[in-house]
């Protein structure tokens, strides 16, 4: 809970932004965390409760296993940044992720 209420809402770049930054929870991983975070997302950005600078991005990916991810210079990595534009972020917001990941 300590963790939780030190987030804060962050502009694009980074940066504190109360007003209208958000905090980006993400999903990381292949098609097994893809499934399961898919289904998670519909109701988390649901959820009446939810923090409304909360947003909740799936960038889990078919194919991708641990090795692959590890490689910083992966194309999972574009990916990633692609969903997240898409959405209207950037991965200087992204402060949780859900990780799932197997070889």
């Amino acid at each position: 809970m300590a963790i939780a209420r030190g987030l804060a809402p962050l502009d694009t770049l980074g940066n504190p932004d109360p007003a209208n930054g958000r905090v980006v929870l993400i999903s990381i991983g292949m098609s097994n965390a893809t499934q399961e975070f898919s289904a998670f997302v519909l109701k988390a950005m649901a959820d009446p409760l939810k923090n409304s600078n909360v947003l909740v991005i799936d960038c889990a990916r078919g194919g991708q296993t641990a090795s692959l991810i590890k490689n910083p210079a992966a194309a999972y990595w574009d990916t990633v940044r692609t969903r997240l534009r898409g959405r209207g972020s950037s991965p200087s917001q992204v402060q949780v992720a859900w990780i799932k990941l197997a070889n």
